[in-house]
This record gives C-alpha cells, sequence and structure tokens, in this order.
C-alpha cells in the first residue's frame, strides 16, 4: 500500500484488509512447505510434557544455560528494547518517506543480512565472541546515530539518506545475530536441541515487553505525540534528541554484559563441562523472568486501556461541546 493513506504517493491501494489477506496467503504457504519439504525421523516414543518441563529444568541449572541466559535477557532489554516512541514521526514527517521505498529497502536489507550469515560462515567462526558484540553493536548505534540527529536538526532529511545508513547497519546486525545462533548450537546436546532453541529464544524475546514498558514511562514525560513531530519545533527536536540519547545510551550500556558470554566455542564448551550446577541460581533467574514479564505485560496493557479509555473521554467531551454550541446558536436563531 503505497497511497496517501498510508504515507506514499499512488492513487490506489489494496486496504488493511487486502494486506491481511496477502499476510495470510504466504502464512498459509509454508504448512505445504513444512509438511513435504522438511524430512525428519519419526520417534518411536512420544514426549509428555511433564518429561519435556523436566529437559528445560536439567537445563536451566546448568551454569551454563542460566549464565547465557541472564546475558541475553539484559543485552537485549537495553541492546534493542528500549527505544523512542519517536522514530515512525521522524521517519514519516520529517525524513518524508513513502511506504514502497521502506519495504523496498527491507527488503533489500533482509537479502543483505542473509549473504552476510553465509560470509560469517566461512571466515567470522573463530572470532571472539565479546569483541564482535562490541564492535557490531557501536557501529550499528554510530551509523544510527548520524542519519537520525542529521534529521533531528535539520542538517539535511532526504528519504534514500534516512534509508540508506540503516541498509548498511544490517551488516553489523548480522554479524551480531549469527553470534548469537552460534552460542545456541554449542549449547546444545543430542536430543535437547529443540528445548534449547526454545528456551533460549524465548528469553530473547520476553525483553521486548519490559523494553517497551520503559519506553512508554519515559517517552511520556516528551513532546514526542505525532502532532509534536509535526510542529517541528526547537523544543520538540530537544525532546525527540533526548529520546534518542536514552537509546542509545542503553545500546552502548548493552555491551558491559558480555562478561557473560562465552569468548569463543572452546570457552563454551569448557563452560559446560565445569560450569556445575546451580538449581536455586536457576529457579531464581527463571522466576525472575516470569515475574518482570507479568509486570511488563500488565503495565503495558494498562497504558494502552488507559490511553484509550483518555481518548474516549476527549472525543465525549468534544462531542458535548459541539451540541452544547449548536443549541446555542439554534436557541440565538428562534430569537
Amino acid at each position: 500500500n503505497n497511497s496517501p493513506r498510508f504515507g506514499g504517493t499512488y492513487s490506489w491501494d489494496i486496504g488493511v484488509n487486502g494486506m491481511f489477506i496477502l499476510v495470510s496467503i504466504t502464512s498459509t504457504l509454508a504448512v505445504p512447505v513444512t509438511i513435504f519439504g522438511v524430512k525428519e525421523a519419526k520417534r518411536t516414543e512420544a514426549v509428555s510434557f511433564q518429561t519435556y518441563l523436566g529437559q528445560c529444568w536439567a537445563l536451566a541449572q546448568k551454569r551454563a544455560v542460566w549464565q547465557i541466559v541472564l546475558y541475553l535477557f539484559w543485552s537485549t532489554v537495553f541492546y534493542c528494547s528500549i527505544t523512542t516512541t519517536a522514530s515512525p514521526y521522524v521517519k514519516f514527517y520529517w525524513a518524508k518517506v513513502e511506504s514502497f521505498n521502506s519495504a523496498l529497502i527491507m527488503t533489500i536489507s533482509n537479502c543483505v543480512s542473509a549473504g552476510v550469515l553465509m560470509l560469517m560462515a566461512s571466515y567470522g567462526l573463530h572470532w571472539n565472541w565479546r569483541v564482535t558484540f562490541i564492535v557490531t553493536t557501536l557501529i550499528a548505534n554510530g551509523l544510527d546515530a548520524i542519519v537520525q540527529y542529521c534529521t533531528i536538526f535539520d542538517v539535511f532529511r532526504n528519504q534514500w539518506v534516512y534509508l540508506g545508513m540503516p541498509l548498511a547497519e544490517q551488516v553489523p546486525l548480522a554479524i551480531n545475530w549469527a553470534v548469537t545462533m552460534y552460542v545456541i548450537v554449542e549449547l546444545a546436546e543430542d536430543g535437547s536441541e529443540g528445548v534449547m532453541y526454545g528456551l533460549l529464544t524465548t528469553v530473547m524475546a520476553m525483553p521486548m515487553i519490559l523494553g517497551a514498558m520503559v519506553t512508554n514511562i519515559y517517552c511520556a514525560e516528551l513532546q514526542l505525540k505525532s502532532t509534536d513531530i509535526a510542529s517541528d519545533t526547537s523544543d520538540v527536536r530537544r525532546d525527540v534528541a533526548y529520546s534518542y540519547m536514552v537509546k542509545y545510551g542503553a545500546a552502548a550500556f548493552s555491551c558491559c554484559w558480555v562478561v557473560l558470554f562465552p569468548r569463543q566455542k572452546a570457552e563454551c564448551a569448557e563452560l559446560k563441562k565445569n560450569g556445575g550446577n546451580y538449581p536455586r541460581v536457576g529457579a531464581a533467574v527463571l522466576i525472575s523472568c516470569f515475574v518482570i514479564l507479568c509486570v511488563s505485560v500488565t503495565s503495558t496493557v494498562m497504558t494502552h486501556l488507559g490511553n484509550s479509555l483518555r481518548s474516549q473521554s476527549e472525543t465525549g467531551v468534544e462531542r458535548l461541546r459541539n451540541k452544547i454550541t449548536l443549541g446555542e446558536k439554534e436557541k440565538v436563531k428562534r430569537e
């Protein structure tokens, strides 16, 4: 959709329902591909849910696992979960990015990421993982900061520059993601690959809700609404700059958590072999993650509910004012 109501220039669009239909079709196509394209040996005995939970608990007790869980959770919170609510408005109002061009660059970015992952398989297997994380994090956020602040303070506002620099960011971001996957592969043992992948990827997804809560709290104190960005005043620019400062500061702080991450697969293997089991620590880590998840979900839901009720209340008040004004006008006419 690239019509004016979706931020584009086309005279037509397929509408929101059309987008949902396309997404449904492409998602449905994955079913036959999975059925006929994935070949795996059938298990003679089914694994019960109780057995699966037992495997998860056995893994969570190991220092090699809960140490990586702590790293993935907190580094993800600061690296990509704490952000700014101004980003879509800066992109639309100030950089004047059209939806079609944004989708095109996103497609190219995915291709670049795939190419980087292929190169990583050949040249990046023996890199120091800690150094790789720090370098890629700083480079990616440094490149993004250049474009964002030039756009915020109107040094230049060009949609292709705004879209082009994030395209370059895909290289360090893909490297960062690949290293994370290396650790999951190294930690997994025969028969526990699925459990390990499920546990660690779930832990990586939970911080998104916590980050959204933190982002909503601090952004509510700044002038970051769509109407504020559209006004483009010096005060709004200052607040937007502050919000991006928080975002980049959090990303830089995420580098501190690499002390929990192994330097290479040899160190990871050593941690698996001699790290030992710590049931209390493992339980504390899992319970803490669950509590944080519950608090974050509750806060996010209440925030959206409050905004919805406030919007409905303001709409009702405005309608009442219009009725009163209309009634007064009719009264004047009758007189």
